[in-house]
């Protein structure tokens, strides 16, 4: 992300995509949410050992139902990414289904938890980045409008001579911006873009 923002990263479990997203540019403050103590804890230990010059994490534990911690909406964000959890959190146990391979019963409430928490934390204008699995895409634009998340870019990612694995939607908050469906996107091609 290019020049000084303040950038959230939802459900950002170790930490890996928050460093990611911070490496190309400086002057940059991360808010690193999770409701799991221990992958904070292991996400803290890699904002430590793997400093981004110039960038500021701040790991909050935090459930992203409890959102705004304050009255109405926060609006400090200028980037929300996420990849939400493809099962709801409760009692911690892995589904026989086998979680986060396989949405079940939940992913509508899961991706508009997460929808309604880059809704309130977005300045006007910012920009929402999530990925989900192919199959889920209605879901997730439908959970990104109903928060008044406008949907400008629709890329799917996958290997460069096969079926896309993940699709990439970027939403813009408060801005209609014309809808771009890009090219399928390789993972290699992707990190490339962040490094």
């Amino acid at each position: 992300m290019p020049g000084p923002i303040t950038g959230v990263d939802l459900g950002c479990g170790t930490g890996a995509s928050t460093l990611l997203a911070a490496a190309p540019a400086q002057g940059q403050t991360w808010f690193a949410l999770d409701a799991d103590r221990d992958s904070l804890a292991i996400a803290s230990r890699c904002f430590a050992d793997f400093p981004v010059p110039g960038a500021l994490f701040l790991p909050v534990l935090a459930r992203l139902e409890m959102l705004p911690f304050r009255e109405g909406p926060v609006r400090v964000a200028d980037v929300v990414m996420a990849n939400p959890p493809y099962i709801p959190m409760g009692d911690g146990r892995t589904p026989s289904s086998g979680g986060r391979r396989d949405w079940g019963h939940g992913d509508r409430s899961v991706l508009a938890t997460f929808a309604r928490a880059a809704s309130l934390l977005l300045k006007d204008g910012g920009s929402y980045h999530f990925v989900v699995p192919p199959r889920r895409l209605v879901n997730g634009l439908l959970a990104a409008r109903a928060f008044g998340l406008a949907t400008a870019v629709i890329q799917p990612i996958g290997p460069s001579t096969g079926a896309c694995r993940l699709v990439r939607i970027t939403c813009q908050n408060r801005v209609q911006r014309e809808l771009s469906l890009e090219a399928q996107l390789s993972v290699e091609d992707l990190l490339d873009r962040v490094r």
